[in-house]
Parts: C-alpha cells; sequence; structure tokens
C-alpha cells in the first residue's frame, strides 16, 4: 500500500463529546495530542493546565490514538462536560507506521502528530499540537494570534548542533517536535504529511530521533522560531532547581514522567498540582512497564529497605529483559 492510499484510509473511528463551541469558529483553539496508552494520563492533565490557565479561550482537543481504555475515554468525557469543551478522537490504523523506527521511550505513537495534521487539514486552520508530557503554566493566548508569515509551522529550538550539521540545515536550528503550532492550509497547500513519511522511508537507518529528524529536514527554511519559554525542557533525571518564571510551556523531557512511580524529582509539583484537578486524581502513581524502569524500582525500593518488594521488582526486570 502507497503512504497516499494508506492516508486515504488512515481514519478507522471518530467519537466526538462535549458541547459544541459558542463562540464561533473564529474564537475556537484547536489543540491536538498523539498518545498511546502509556501517555493518556499526562495528556489528559496537560488538558486540565490549559483550561484553568485559559478561561477565555474556546478549546476544542483533537486526539489521535490507535486504541483508548474506556476508562480513559470516560475520564475525557468527564472533562468535556465539566469544562464545556470539545474532545474529538480519532482512532487510526497505524500499521503503516510500524515499521518506521521506534524505541522504548519513543513508540509508534511519535508519529500520529503527522498523521492528525493531514486529518484535519481542510477543517482546521490552525493547529497547536503538544507532547503529552507537558502542562501549560500561564495563558497562551499571545501565541495563538502569532503571524506566520511565510511559515508553515511555529517551533522551539533545542541545542543540538550534531543534528544541524547531520541534516545539513540551512536554517542552522533544530527544532523539538514537543510544541508544533500549524498553519495548517499551507501545510495542505505542500503536503508536508507525504513529504514527511517519504523522507521516512528514505533515512530510515539515519534518524536517532527519526520524526524530530523528519519534521526538522522537510521543513528546514518553512518554520518560524519562538522563544524557549513556549517549550521550556526539564530533565528530571540530570536537572535541579525551579524552572524558568516565564514558562508557558513546561516539558518533562526526560525518560521519566512526572506520573510514574518512579519519579522522586519536586519538579513534579508542577505536574500535581493539575493532576489533583484531574478525573486522574484518585489513581495511584503509574507502575513502569519498561525493563529499564523495572530496574530503577527495585532499586528504589532496595534503597528504602522494602526488600521483598524490591526483589520481585527485580525478578519482573529479568523476564522483561532476557526472557
Amino acid at each position: 500500500m502507497s503512504e497516499t492510499d494508506w492516508l486515504d484510509n488512515v481514519l478507522v473511528d471518530k467519537e466526538s463529546f462535549g458541547r459544541p463551541s459558542g463562540n464561533g469558529a473564529a474564537a475556537e483553539a484547536h489543540l491536538a495530542f498523539g498518545v498511546d496508552g502509556a501517555f493518556v494520563r499526562g495528556m489528559g492533565v496537560a488538558i486540565i493546565s490549559l483550561i484553568l490557565n485559559n478561561p477565555q479561550l474556546d478549546f476544542v482537543f483533537h486526539i489521535c490514538t490507535y486504541s483508548l481504555d474506556k476508562g480513559d475515554v470516560s475520564r475525557l468525557r468527564e472533562i468535556a462536560e465539566k469544562h464545556d469543551v470539545q474532545v474529538h478522537i480519532y482512532r487510526i490504523n497505524d500499521g503503516f507506521l510500524r515499521h518506521f523506527p521506534t524505541f522504548e521511550h519513543l513508540p509508534v505513537a511519535i508519529y500520529y502528530r503527522i498523521v492528525l495534521a493531514n486529518i484535519l487539514t481542510g477543517t482546521v486552520r490552525r493547529l497547536l499540537y503538544l507532547d503529552a508530557d507537558i502542562v501549560c503554566l500561564r495563558g497562551i493566548s499571545e501565541l495563538l494570534e502569532i503571524e506566520f508569515g511565510e511559515n508553515v509551522i511555529c517551533v522551539v529550538a533545542e541545542e543540538n548542533e550534531a543534528r544541524v550539521k547531520t541534516l545539513n540545515l540551512k536554517q542552522g536550528k533544530y527544532f523539538n517536535s514537543g510544541v508544533l503550532y500549524f498553519d495548517l492550509d499551507k501545510w495542505g497547500e505542500g503536503s508536508y504529511t507525504l513529504k514527511i513519511l517519504h523522507c521516512l522511508e528514505q533515512n530510515r537507518e539515519n534518524f536517532t530521533l527519526p520524526d524530530q529528524d523528519a519534521l526538522n529536514s522537510v521543513l528546514d527554511g518553512k518554520a518560524k522560531f519562538l522563544g524557549a519559554e513556549w517549550n521550556r525542557f526539564y530533565d528530571m533525571a540530570h536537572q535541579e532547581g525551579e524552572i524558568e518564571p516565564d514558562t508557558f510551556f513546561m516539558h518533562y523531557y526526560s525518560a521519566i514522567k512526572p506520573w510514574e512511580r518512579i519519579c522522586r524529582h519536586p519538579a513534579k509539583q508542577h505536574y500535581l498540582e493539575y493532576e489533583k484537578q484531574s478525573p486522574w486524581a484518585d489513581i495511584p502513581p503509574t507502575d513502569p512497564i519498561t525493563a529499564s524502569k523495572m530496574e530503577i524500582l527495585a532499586r528504589q525500593l532496595w534503597n528504602e529497605s522494602r526488600k521483598k518488594e524490591a526483589l520481585g521488582w527485580y525478578a519482573r526486570y529479568v523476564r522483561k529483559k532476557f526472557l
């Protein structure tokens, strides 16, 4: 099956809930997420943080996924009804994407943002995509009103000179794909989803951050760079201290996420502030599902003298990694 044929049939099902907008299309703020089951909780808290910090905005949330647990769908419906926002869930056939590179910390869902941009082209004019490990700390109206000029997308730079050189980027900057503000009119006119899929196909052995490398390669010279405050990286594996006060989007950039049981970093408090106001408030932190995180939890429990529990998690780690 060609990329074009697959895109024409990619949408399997769409589920929508929440009351229709009361302010008209001009007042709507369209937000997008692409998630698998492991990131739905983070996405839900991100949605709450956006709603609470932007009471004047009429939000429409677009969620691209392969499948969602019924409990999580129910929680999203609760958000829509309580906060008078719209939620659209797009279930896709992601089989074509599964032959592109993935890693333990980069599942196939990293490609969903590219697919959702294509699905919404012609329906939505501007679309703000966020990774599910982001929380909003301030109002975002000024971003939604920004002028694109001739650019297709607005982004935030990531310090990565090696990728700039390897990809031979003329713009001299490499951007992070966690915050992407699309002009979908230009996106559709340029057939950028197809171009990115072609780029991935041609470079499957060369890209280390596949979706991000492909976006940078195809959109070189067509991206408008925003200030770091719109995608402030926080690495809880290595970083200490508070986040800068001008931050709009706090991005929990490392493999350890604030909703996980292994996360002991004080910076998770920014996330927990919004989780407490979400339908996930009463659910315990998430147990590890990957071998590397099982090992981390085993060591943490051992150091806390919870040795029987630690041994149980170490046994799970061994089975996951070696059996």
